[in-house]
């Protein structure tokens, strides 16, 4: 399993990117910066949950690791986007979404509380002639499989 993440905090967001209702990152405690866990960290937990051998995290911007990791991937079962903002969602779904075998499920952490999340899911869906049969888990996580 694959865990992508900067170990730098929240980035800094686009213009797409506002909290439920109109609020900014920013303004709800989530600004760049926020949000950060060393990768040792994350390696101390996946070791203490005997997990250490399947867990792989790749250090460093998205759009660049999503790209040099892709082929290394190869096919994916289950994708879970915990991306937030709509360049680093549009960027998972770009580099990801052809790694998806049929049937395969992905699942949108943000997808309710981010509007450049729901906006990315639904560009992406409309640029590519796709229809996501999106289905709620919690009023802000949604998922749906891939036909």
């Amino acid at each position: 399993m694959y865990a992508f993440d900067s170990f730098e905090g929240m980035p800094e967001t686009s213009s797409e990117d506002v909290k439920k209702k109109g609020t900014t990152a920013q303004s709800v405690g989530l600004g760049t910066g926020t949000c950060n866990v060393s990768k040792q960290c994350v390696l101390n937990i996946c070791k203490q949950m005997d997990l250490g051998d399947i867990i792989i995290p790749v250090e460093g911007d998205f759009e660049k690791t999503l790209p040099q990791k892709r082929n290394e991937i190869g096919s994916i079962a289950f994708l879970h986007l915990n991306f937030d903002w709509y360049d680093f969602t549009k960027s998972i779904l770009i580099n990801l979404y052809d790694r998806i075998f049929p049937g395969g499920v992905l699942q949108v952490d943000d997808y309710g509380h981010c509007a450049g999340c729901k906006k990315a899911i639904h560009e992406f869906e409309s640029q590519n002639n796709l229809i996501f049969d999106i289905k709620d888990i919690d009023g802000s996580g949604v998922w749906f499989f891939k036909k």
